[in-house]
């Protein structure tokens, strides 16, 4: 899926930092919306990344996987949520 907007775009310096937590380049930012959103998707075995041509505007590139695993939720998240299986608890390594 892309994401495409027209608003003034990203710095080319500051496209290495954009999904880190708690980068931010506005005054009263705090820098968790990018690296929260990309977490999430990579949980899910899904990712997100960003092209930008700064003064035009960014696109934002959502890689979400077709086929699921089905391996257990500690290792695959989306299976699980996918095949609406009761989840007690969620295990992260």
């Amino acid at each position: 899926m892309e994401i495409e907007d027209i608003g003034s775009g990203i710095k080319p310096e500051h496209l290495p930092n954009i999904f880190k937590p708690f980068f931010t380049t506005k005054e009263m930012g705090q820098g968790l919306a990018l690296a929260s959103c990309r977490k999430n998707l990579l949980d899910m075995g899904a990712d997100i990344e960003v092209a930008s041509d700064y003064g035009k505007g960014a696109t934002f590139f959502l890689t979400i996987p077709r086929q699921y695993s089905g391996k257990p939720l500690a290792v695959d998240s989306v299976t699980t949520v996918i095949q609406d299986q009761k989840v007690e608890r969620i295990y992260r390594d």
